[in-house]
């Protein structure tokens, strides 16, 4: 799984089952992350990269 699929499917849980505030919370910090590392594999971050 890539990056851009994990947060997809993370804004998607967030899309149902919380409200507009805290998904507007993670929107920028998903986006800044998913901008430098978007066609990585999940399994190949390490702690340095975040």
């Amino acid at each position: 799984m890539t990056i851009y699929e994990a947060i997809r499917l993370f804004n998607n849980y967030l899309h149902s089952n919380h409200k507009q505030r805290t998904i507007d919370s993670y929107d920028y910090p998903l986006s800044r992350f998913e901008s430098v590392y978007p066609e990585r594999d999940l399994d190949s971050l390490g702690s340095d990269d975040i």
